[in-house]
């Protein structure tokens, strides 16, 4: 076996070779680059895309996180059953009727 690779055979692989072993499908290489090259690329984007918001102003980042936790009030379970649990008693069967988790 050769140093950093793998050789995939298949059990039912003809031997076409002059030794008897079998062809490989593939050859599986160990490869360590690409694990870098994907490391440097979060690294620099996230460099880059902190220098990018620090050109929003900060209102909006706010205003944009308030709207997207108010937009999911509305289908969230404990917001659900906060509303069963504090409206009043008569109004809990209308709740309790419609379609809920």
């Amino acid at each position: 076996s050769e140093t950093g690779s793998q050789r995939i055979v298949s059990p039912s692989a003809k031997s076409d070779a002059s030794d008897g072993s079998p062809l490989p499908l593939f050859h599986v290489h160990e490869n360590r680059i690409s694990n870098l090259v994907q490391s440097l690329l979060c690294l620099g984007l996230f460099f880059v895309g902190n220098h990018v918001l620090d050109l929003v102003p900060t209102s909006i980042i706010w205003a944009f996180f308030a709207f997207m936790s108010l937009e999911s009030v509305p289908g969230n379970q404990l917001w659900e059953r906060i509303q069963i649990v504090v409206s009043d008693p008569k109004r809990r069967i209308l709740w309790l009727a419609g379609n809920h988790a």
